[in-house]
Formats: structure tokens, C-alpha cells, sequence
């Protein structure tokens, strides 16, 4: 999913632990945060990861 947004346009502003801190040049106000751990997104994670990126299942698989 980092690879995903950084294909967006997002922007890595720091790593703590686990979890990746991105941003979005155009929105600096929106914080997203991605879990790096190495076990699949859970359901709701992962859709809410969607829901910031205004990204549908379609645009998701054609960016994969």
C-alpha cells in the first residue's frame, strides 16, 4: 500500500516502529498512516487506507 500511495503522489514524512507516516503535498493536513508489518492489512485497515486515498477495488488493482 506505501507503494500505492507514493504512486499518488504521497510522501514518507517519518517511520515510528511499525508504521509508516505519509502525507500528501497538495493536502498537508491529511496524516496517513500504513502498518509495516509483515502479516496481511486486516479488512477495515485496509479500507480505510482506501478511503484516504479515494481509491475503489478497480483503481486499487490497476495500480497493483
Amino acid at each position: 500500500m506505501i507503494r500505492v500511495a507514493l504512486k499518488l503522489g504521497w510522501r514518507t514524512t517519518r517511520q515510528s516502529g511499525g508504521h509508516a507516516m505519509l502525507v500528501h503535498p497538495d493536502h498537508p493536513e491529511k496524516l496517513l498512516v500504513i502498518p509495516q508489518h509483515r502479516k496481511p492489512l486486516a479488512k477495515g485497515t485496509l479500507s480505510d487506507i482506501m478511503s484516504v486515498l479515494e481509491l475503489d477495488d478497480d483503481s486499487l488493482k490497476d495500480l497493483l
